[in-house]
């Protein structure tokens, strides 16, 4: 995201401002999170940079993928992007316009990482503890990394508690090594 992030930001603030206002924080949230998975897909990701697909031809392409999420007012936000060749900044544009709205509304999602699955009690206990020391209402994203061997890793925009085993080694075996 930070390639993009000097980009995305001002489209972003007024895609979420536009959502605000026409009361459709849910739809563009839909918009961007799609029309990102397009933008990264390999084979789409070339027509972006293939000299003779022009920004109207981009600009159809995403109106036609996106059809079932883009009325006229995101249909000229797509044109918008395709027209300025900033079409690669909406992974970007759809994580600052996920900022802004958890800003909005209190919210805050978690990236937990754990080597096994969390039983109900532990994501109901975890979710209690984050909702209190973030002071946001938490929603958990838990994500399987075998890896980490013990512990959790979480992840809350620019906050992280790493809290694995894997990481409580590194640390063991640095300060072995110093």
């Amino acid at each position: 995201m930070t390639a993009y992030a000097t980009i995305a930001r001002p489209y972003a603030k007024a895609a979420f401002e536009y959502a605000v206002a026409n009361d459709q924080l849910d739809q563009w949230a839909n918009l961007l999170a799609l029309a990102s998975k397009i933008v990264i897909d390999p084979q789409l990701t070339r027509l972006l940079h293939h000299p003779k697909v022009t920004s109207e031809q981009l600009a159809s392409l995403f109106h036609d993928l996106c059809a079932s999420l883009v009325d006229e007012h995101g249909r000229n936000f797509i044109s918008l992007l395709a027209e300025r060749n900033r079409l690669e900044a909406l992974p970007a544009m759809a994580a600052f316009f996920n900022r802004y709205r958890e800003d909005y509304e209190n919210t805050v999602s978690v990236v937990v990482q754990t080597p096994h699955p969390l039983t109900d009690e532990q994501n109901a206990s975890l979710t209690k503890a984050l909702t209190k020391r973030l002071e946001r209402d938490v929603t958990l994203d838990i994500e399987l990394d075998k890896s980490l061997i013990g512990g959790l890793r979480i992840q809350a925009n620019n906050l992280v508690i790493d809290g694995s085993i894997r990481n409580q080694l590194s640390r063991m075996a640095e300060s072995l090594t110093t």
